[in-house]
């Protein structure tokens, strides 16, 4: 077994006392104890501070805010305060919002026709 202080590997014939190493004379089942408990505080103190961290209160924020955050306590609000871009990419991006909407544009169209030539039949029915 390695040593947990010292890191030494005893060879079998060199080891007396299997419970002992015989570098520094450390006893193998206490130096574990030590460690576990070591581990064991450590996982205390870490859910400690998670019990902490959720039960404090909330910034101030509006209702709106609080309520799209839901479960996700971590988070937080981003507020956009400036938008560097050029002047070449802000056209650009114009042009291209603008060539998408053509297809929406021929959408509504279309709605706008179909829905005048069902009023026009119900007219011509109706009369």
């Amino acid at each position: 077994m390695q040593c947990p202080e010292c890191n030494h590997t005893p060879a079998p014939s060199e080891q007396p006392d299997p419970a002992r190493c015989p570098s520094c004379g450390l006893y193998y089942h206490k130096a574990m104890a030590k460690k576990l408990r070591e581990t064991e505080a450590a996982r205390a103190k870490a859910e400690e501070a998670l019990a902490q961290r959720s039960t404090r209160p909330l910034p101030a924020m509006s209702s709106t805010v609080r309520e799209a955050l839901g479960d996700n306590l971590g988070a937080s609000p981003v507020v956009v305060v400036d938008l560097s871009m050029s002047f070449r990419a802000m056209v650009r991006f114009m042009v291209k919002w603008v060539l998408a909407s053509i297809p929406a544009m021929f959408i509504l169209f279309m709605l706008v026709v179909g829905f005048m030539a069902i009023m026009g039949l119900l007219g011509q029915l109706f009369r």
